[in-house]
């Protein structure tokens, strides 16, 4: 499959799989082909007019016509990687691209369904790392990797990482920015909360969506490599997830014990030690120490008194948060991370989980 010196024509090393069976990676790619020569032969404003009229015709179609929102993701993921140049013309035709896309954008987020959100995460990949990756350093004599990342411009994921992270406020392209909610939910005694349940269903899904594509981009060393450098965005993720670990949805609460461990992972990509994501690794893995000596107690109480969770599914906070911090402690495990970024927490966190 080597059909450039140093290139692989497939995903990225980092993929196993796609996650989706619609998203298609020729589509995209002819996307992002034609959008680079209308940007190179157009004016900005007929580019802009162009995408804006396609993504509309596409986003306005039944929802019940999945074909046309998958061409709408393989378009906008086409599209906005086309336009990755670091030159002034092509920042911003990019700047007016994403302000132009980006209603359309959050519309298709806040309708897709479980089953489209897969098409969502290959498209923020694609964003990210396009099709063709260099091969690891040195593999053919005189040849440099880094070269043929010369003309692309890192700073061209801040917005898409905005995007993934942000509400409805204004996409930001010159800092990274999480504004985003944190992942909570209002605990009342007996484990209910005072918000109707449709609202919570609503909110509770649209932070699932969000958590996907994020962590969609915590594979990618690439957009790792862009956070890491940013002490303040870095603490916002980590603010981001730490109160969804005890959600009492269960699929949310796997969601954010999978982000924080994507998140401990991610802090690996790179060899800089002083980078802000290890920083917030080392923190998240002493709240880890600190939640398992804080609930350990309420488990053994539990044990001791043979309690049995209830019928009617109020389980107890601690245990709910107890689930959600085993869950992070065995995706470590399972993926042989435990030693490497969890040294402090494993051997403290044993008693918890026997107890768990």
């Amino acid at each position: 499959a080597i059909t450039n010196p140093g290139y692989f024509k497939l995903w990225p090393r980092v993929w196993v799989r796609k996650s989706s069976r619609s998203f298609s990676l020729r589509n995209a790619l002819f996307w992002q082909s034609y959008v680079g020569l209308l940007a190179r032969h157009l004016p900005c404003k007929s580019v802009v007019d162009l995408l804006r009229k396609g993504a509309e015709h596409l986003s306005t179609q039944p929802s019940a016509e999945g074909e046309y929102h998958a061409a709408f993701t393989e378009l906008s993921a086409g599209a906005l990687r086309a336009l990755r140049k670091p030159d002034a013309a092509c920042s911003e035709l990019r700047r007016q691209v994403w302000n132009q896309l980006r209603p359309w954008l959050l519309t298709e987020l806040t309708q897709s369904s479980q089953e489209r959100l897969a098409d969502w995460c290959d498209a923020v990949r694609f964003m990210a790392t396009g099709s063709q990756k260099p091969l690891l350093k040195g593999p053919t004599p005189g040849y440099s990797s880094e070269a043929t990342q010369a003309e692309e411009d890192e700073q061209f994921l801040i917005p898409l990482l905005n995007f993934v992270v942000g509400g409805e406020h204004d996409l930001r392209f010159d800092a990274l920015a999480c504004t985003m909610a944190p992942v909570r939910f209002d605990w009342v005694e007996g484990g209910a909360a005072g918000e109707a349940e449709s609202t919570k269903e609503g909110s509770s899904f649209d932070s699932f969506k969000r958590l996907r594509l994020l962590m969609a981009l915590l594979h990618e060393p690439i957009a790792t490599k862009v956070i890491q450098s940013d002490e303040g965005f870095c603490n916002k993720i980590a603010e981001l997830l730490q109160p969804g670990l005890g959600h009492p949805y269960k699929q949310l609460r796997e969601e954010v014990a999978r982000a924080i461990f994507l998140t401990l992972r991610a802090s690996s990509h790179h060899a800089n030690e002083d980078s802000s994501l290890k920083a917030v690794a080392l923190r998240i893995e002493d709240w880890l120490c600190a939640e398992a000596s804080r609930l350990l107690p309420s488990l053994q109480a539990d044990n001791a008194a043979h309690r049995k969770e209830s019928q009617d599914d109020a389980r107890p906070r601690h245990v709910v948060e107890s689930s959600g911090l085993c869950y992070t402690l065995m995706h470590s495990a399972l993926a042989r991370i435990t030693s490497r970024h969890l040294g402090k927490a494993a051997p403290s966190s044993l008693m918890f989980l026997l107890a768990a």
